[in-house]
Order: C-alpha cells, then structure tokens, then sequence
C-alpha cells in the first residue's frame, strides 16, 4: 500500500487546515486545548463525558494522539482556531476496502458558517485523489447538527451502537455513518 500524503496545510478561503505536531509544547495545541476547555459543555454529543477525552494538558492531548495513532488539524477561521478534525492511519476491511475513520467538532461560536462542511469537502476531495476507498464517522445519536452535516454530503447511516459503563449505565448511543469516495459506488 502506498504511503497517504498529508499535507501541512490546507487553505479552503477563509479557513486553513493546520497538521498538528505531535510536541506537547506546541503553540497549536495549546491553543486548541484552550479552545477545548472553553468548549467542555458544548462538545459533550463529540466527546461524551469519556475521561480519556478529558484534557488536562496538551501532554494528554499528544498521548491520545499517538496512542491512536490519529492524524489532526487544527481548523483556523478569519485566523483564529475554530475547531479540530481528526483521523486515523488508513485501515482495510475484510473486503480489502481502504477506509479512514474520522472524528471533528468546531467551537460554539464558529457553528452554522459552512466551516466544517467545507474542510469535509475538501478533505473528501484529498482522501479520493490518495485512493481510499471510504470515510467512516461516529456520531452520538443527540448530535443532530453533525449527523444533518454528514447526511448533508452524503453519507449512508450504517449502524447504531451504545456504550455502557462497567455498571451497566448507559454512556452514550451513536450512529456509524460512511461514504463512499469511489465513482459510482455507493456506501
């Protein structure tokens, strides 16, 4: 399999994707998990209450990177930090399909300005020219802006799933949705 580029930066008009570095120090993360701190009540559909999720410092940050082996950006609109996306290493399924999950919230204040839509769009676009196959994204069943978003560029609900915690009570329901890049293939 050939190694998938991604690039540094990705410029989409008024918004810039930037590739976050894995450096605990970074001035990117520190700014994004300022931005997570201030967001903690409006991601909780993104984030669920998960400790894991539950950044103390960017040194917890660069651990879940790494230990999740996720490639991030940082979304930058009018050149402030808006929001992240993340994604995975590419993955095969049993039917040899190169797929990528993906995962991305954006700031309450930065909600319903076509900001996350377009850095989908055009992160679609990059994956397709890189040859993978299909995009995967979870999404909690409350989240009605990001599953109308994903149904919006086209994205087939595949699945619904719950997590309960060792008691038994019930964390979160999510849907899996996924879309196909491929011409003329559907999901």
């Amino acid at each position: 399999m050939t190694a998938i580029q991604f690039p540094a930066k990705f410029i989409i008009g008024n918004i810039v994707l930037l590739k976050i570095p894995a450096k605990n120090e970074s001035v990117m993360l520190k700014e994004l998990l300022k931005l997570y701190r201030n967001n903690r009540k409006h991601l909780f559909f993104w984030h669920h209450g998960l400790k894991q999720l539950s950044f103390r410092n960017t040194a917890d940050m660069v651990n879940r990177i790494k230990k999740c082996r996720l490639i991030c950006y940082a979304i930058y609109y009018l050149n402030k930090i808006a929001g992240c996306i993340e994604f995975t290493k590419v993955e095969k399924d049993s039917e040899n399909t190169k797929y990528q999950n993906l995962s991305f919230w954006v700031d309450k204040n930065n909600v319903r300005k076509g900001i996350m839509y377009n850095c989908l769009k055009a992160l679609e676009n990059h994956f397709a020219s890189q040859n993978i196959d299909a995009l995967y994204a979870e999404v909690n069943t409350e989240n009605l802006p990001s599953i109308n978003l994903l149904k919006k560029l086209g994205y087939k609900n595949r699945s619904a799933s719950f997590l309960l915690s060792d008691d038994g009570e019930l964390l979160c329901n999510t849907y899996s949705f996924q879309k196909s890049l491929i011409k003329g293939k559907s999901a």
